[in-house]
């Protein structure tokens, strides 16, 4: 809490999802907000995580506009720590049942076996290609080996990402 005694002046940068699906960034300064602003992003979130051990469920958040040359990553954390990812991307949505869950992309792509760190979480960066048109939309979600969830699987949120 920057508001606690000790803490004036740290700035504290938040970064949140809004109930309209776009992305935030806050910025806290001695419990006061200073600037709230969308950041760009072509990510909205899906919903459908699956809670794995300790009833934990992996959050997926994705960051980038989706323009040609520019950055996007793929983050997740709340995983399992120090087990291992697969990162289903789609070209549709498939919405499906699966493993005590809803598989939302369709499998076009698995990305399998990805370490997770000690703390359960996965950075995944790329450069967006170029040529992609506008109102172009993929599907993406971590599945999870994880013991302590339904059938031996968690699952993050999915998110849709959108050509501008």
């Amino acid at each position: 809490d920057p508001g606690e005694p000790g803490l004036e002046g740290v700035m504290v940068q938040l970064i949140s999802f809004g109930p309209d699906g776009a992305l935030y960034v806050s910025q806290v300064c001695s419990g006061r907000i200073l600037r709230i602003a969308a950041a760009p992003n072509a990510f909205v979130d899906l919903g459908q995580g699956l809670a794995g051990t300790a009833g934990v469920t992996p959050l997926l958040l994705g960051f980038g506009a989706l323009l040609g040359g520019d950055p996007v990553n793929l983050d997740m954390t709340q995983g399992l720590p120090l087990g291992q990812a697969n990162l289903v991307i789609g070209v549709s949505a498939l919405s499906a049942a699966f493993k005590g869950g809803v598989l939302v992309p369709h499998p076009d792509i698995v990305l399998g076996g990805l370490p997770l760190n000690g703390a359960g979480a996965l950075a995944i960066g790329f450069t967006w290609p170029t040529g992609v048109p506008a109102g172009v939309s993929t599907w993406y979600q971590y599945w999870n080996p994880d013991p302590g969830g339904a059938v031996g699987f968690s699952a993050s949120n999915a998110l849709r990402g959108t050509t501008p």
